[in-house]
């Protein structure tokens, strides 16, 4: 029961088909219109000559399906089953004219003009295998397209989620360097920072599990961020952050707390020279900037210029910028102007990957 809709479907196209080869075989004289009886047999062939045309192409299909990739030889699999497909429907036409006036007209059979019928059939049923072939090998193109495109996706989902992890155990890292540094201080420090600690960690948790975050989340992680980290530096460490934008901008998760870890572990924070960190909101790019005073002696002690992402110091930086690239934005901008360390992130206008950023 379960073979009849196939069946039904199989007769009807066979009935289209059979339906076209009448109009046409009227209009050049094959079928004769002035008897019905005769009309009726010619009719029938054509519907016969059809179905054994469309189940030996499907047959062949099958065949060469198993042995031979549309997409990895494509011209080979087109000619070798068209050339397969030729022989069989000239021998199966040849058969069924044959059979139809050794049957239906008279015993001798005139081979000259069943061959020229055969060939004329073998001719359409070659048009319609085209037709057929053509859309398949669409259907299949569009298919393989497709499979490619989501396994592009899913190792770009694999690499952002590569990129993400790597943010959770550097930050508590870093913390548990900084608490360690509060407890030759007194209890007093360390017990302040394990608790603000808590509620910071908490956020970053959450972020792991998203692509974007918005502007106003990142400020108010980064306000919470910089009152941690005063706590060990004091008077040593300025910083001014806007008010959120609105409507909302949205970030890569984290962005601000990889920038500013960056700030403080590279920079000299001196009571004489405090480290100065800023964020400026100029259009849909979020500016932040931190007084450059090297810590490292190895690092570049340039005034000006674009920096060298290559360099070991700047792992963080280069995790945000293959953050943006993988999802679809403009990559941010880097450089030292005015004895200053500066980086642009573009922001997203949607909190879908792939939306507009700023120009």
């Amino acid at each position: 029961m379960k073979q009849l809709p196939g069946l039904f479907r199989f007769i009807k196209s066979c009935a289209l088909v059979t339906t076209i080869l009448v109009v046409i075989g009227s209009g050049i004289g094959m079928v004769p219109l002035y008897d019905l009886g005769e009309f009726i047999a010619h009719v029938l062939l054509f519907f016969v000559i059809t179905a054994a045309m469309s189940y030996g192409g499907f047959q062949i299909d099958c065949f060469y399906e198993k042995r031979v990739s549309w997409i990895k030889a494509p011209v080979y699999r087109f000619v070798i089953t068209l050339a397969t497909y030729l022989a069989y429907a000239f021998s199966v036409s040849l058969l069924i004219m044959v059979g139809f006036y050794a049957v239906w007209i008279s015993l001798e059979i005139p081979w000259a003009i069943a061959a020229y019928n055969a060939l004329v059939a073998s001719g359409i049923a070659l048009v319609v295998f085209g037709i057929y072939v053509s859309r398949w090998w669409l259907r299949e193109w569009q298919k393989s397209a497709v499979e490619v495109e989501k396994l592009k996706n899913e190792k770009m989902i694999h690499q952002y989620k590569a990129l993400v992890d790597q943010l959770n155990p550097h930050f508590l890292f870093n913390s548990l360097n900084t608490l360690a540094s509060l407890v030759y201080e007194g209890p007093e420090p360390a017990e302040r920072f394990i608790q603000k600690l808590s509620h910071i960690y908490r956020y970053v948790l959450d972020a792991q599990n998203r692509e974007l975050v918005s502007l106003e989340e990142e400020f108010r992680f980064a306000k919470h961020y910089l009152s941690l980290q005063k706590i060990r530096y004091g008077e040593r460490m300025t910083y001014r952050i806007p008010d959120a934008h609105d409507p909302p901008l949205y970030l890569p998760p984290l962005s601000l707390q990889m920038l500013l870890e960056n700030a403080l572990k590279h920079n000299k924070a001196l009571e004489e020279a405090p480290l100065d960190l800023n964020m400026e909101l100029k259009r849909n790019t979020l500016i932040v900037s931190n007084s450059y005073n090297p810590m490292d002696s190895q690092l570049p002690d340039q005034l000006s210029g674009a920096v060298d992402m290559s360099a070991n110091e700047h792992v963080g930086l280069e995790n945000i910028r293959k953050r943006y690239t993988l999802l679809g934005g403009k990559e941010p901008e880097i450089r030292i102007e005015n004895n200053r360390f500066i980086v642009e992130l573009p922001l997203f206008e949607d909190d879908v990957p792939g939306g507009e950023t700023s120009i």
